[in-house]
């Protein structure tokens, strides 16, 4: 036990202000509204939180956040703060981020899980542009700290990359519902003769993303869906995109130029929504990519050989700038010279995906539009600007998350694209396909 001198609050010259009896009495009697924002960030997280007693807490077993009336804090910022502290616990549950919840007060596990829940909390709150405080018996915590600091000099910069991710993924969980706002989007005034058709692998999660190509040139996000193609889902993902795209606006009477990975399934999907005799172009530089990989993996690649992976995507890119007749003759040969070379599975891929490389050529389209629908590469180039802003993301296991982040950047840069090259060509493209004047007010006009 220890004994402390006390003094009455009438003999301090100066007292802060949350510490005057006023101030307390008004806070007692505050609604927990009076920072509607914060209050509408914690309430998009999505973690079960129960209020009452006089414990803040996460509880793994429950998952679940246990938390103080409002009025027994001093004020919303330490609130807050001690919520962001438990729901930087609650973020790293198995189904989350995964970190190791099994410590114990006093243990090493413990102290390094409470120093990325103090951090994490910081950075959360700094994002929200307010500031929490340190958790009552933070003399203790510190103590804990030290001790893991002592015994781990790089413990911090462990933390802190930790406290980096549980904070982006909150920071996600609790952003507006853009995958809502882009379902509620009616594409039918802008849908147009192209839609780029690709997957993207983000952390531990692969993406199945569709943009369209109106009239006039201009791309916009279409969808955006969870890849279960390991799972065995059916219908496939890509199948379940296309048919809400449908239920959208997209009309499913007009004929469209769909631009596609290298994935089957993609184009399995285009033909189960679409019909059997879609047109589809392959994406020539995943196709390279999935060649010279197919190569490689013979072992018959080597630097010195005149069929390197370098060499071999020269000869593939030149064959495609020689036009339908003469590339696919050029690809023929190149294919029996793999065969002959001992790698037949590179062969028969190569000359199995001939019909789906040179559509646009067939087209007769002009040289920039060709080469603008030749790639899937508007969704790829939008990926790597989701790559810098995903941060901590990719950690998580969490797939809606890893959706409602991928529609948000990718919203952000929609906001960039620009029309595709040679666009006034798509006039062209759109009559070539349907037989029909080339203009939205014909498009409405057919009954489509």
């Amino acid at each position: 036990m220890f004994p402390y001198e006390v003094f009455n609050m009438e003999q301090f010259s100066t007292v802060p202000p949350r510490f005057r009896a006023e101030s307390w009495g008004d806070m007692k009697n505050r609604p927990d509204d009076h920072r509607p924002e914060l209050k509408e960030f914690f309430g998009l997280v999505g973690a079960r939180i129960i209020k009452g007693g006089d414990i803040a807490a996460y509880i793994p077993s429950a998952d679940l956040v246990t938390m103080p009336d409002f009025r027994r804090f001093n004020d919303a910022d330490s609130f807050y703060g001690t919520l962001a502290h438990e729901l930087v616990h609650w973020s790293g549950h198995e189904r989350r981020m995964e970190r190791d919840l099994t410590g114990r007060f006093g243990d090493q596990r413990y102290a390094m899980e409470e120093l990325i829940a103090e951090l994490g909390s910081a950075f959360v709150m700094a994002v929200l542009g307010t500031s929490g405080q340190l958790k009552e018996g933070h003399a203790a915590y510190i103590q804990s700290w030290i001790k893991v600091l002592k015994n781990d000099h790089n413990a911090v910069y462990s933390a802190a990359s930790h406290a980096q991710r549980a904070a982006d993924y909150l920071t996600v969980a609790g952003a507006p519902p853009v995958v809502d706002e882009l379902s509620s989007r009616d594409i039918g005034y802008r849908d147009g003769p192209v839609m780029y058709f690709d997957r993207v692998t983000v952390g531990l999660h692969t993406l199945v993303v569709a943009i369209g190509v109106n009239i006039d040139g201009q791309k916009q996000l279409l969808g955006v869906e969870l890849d279960d193609e390991d799972a065995n889902c059916e219908p496939p993902s890509a199948t379940r995109l296309l048919k809400r795209l449908l239920k959208r606006g997209l009309s499913s009477k007009l004929r469209r130029l769909f631009v596609t990975g290298s994935s089957p399934v993609l184009r399995e999907a285009i033909r189960t929504v679409f019909g059997n005799n879609p047109v589809i172009q392959r994406c020539r530089a995943s196709f390279i990519r999935e060649v010279v990989a197919g190569l490689s993996s013979t072992g018959i690649d080597t630097k010195d050989d005149a069929l390197s992976g370098k060499n071999l995507s020269k000869m593939i890119r030149e064959a495609f700038g020689l036009g339908h007749d003469e590339g696919k003759k050029f690809l023929r040969e190149l294919s029996d010279e793999l065969r002959i070379l001992g790698a037949p599975a590179t062969a028969e891929m190569l000359e199995a995906s001939l019909p789906e490389l040179f559509v646009v050529d067939e087209l007769e389209l002009h040289k920039a539009l060709r080469k603008s629908l030749s790639t899937t590469h508007v969704i790829r180039q939008a990926k790597v600007g989701l790559r810098h802003q995903i941060c901590g993301i990719p950690w998580t296991k969490d797939g809606e998350i890893v959706v409602k982040w991928a529609v948000a950047s990718f919203l952000a840069s929609e906001k960039k694209f620009r029309r595709v090259a040679g666009w006034d060509d798509l006039a062209t493209l759109w009559t070539r396909l349907n037989g029909v004047t080339a203009s939205l007010g014909s498009v409405a006009d057919s009954g489509a």
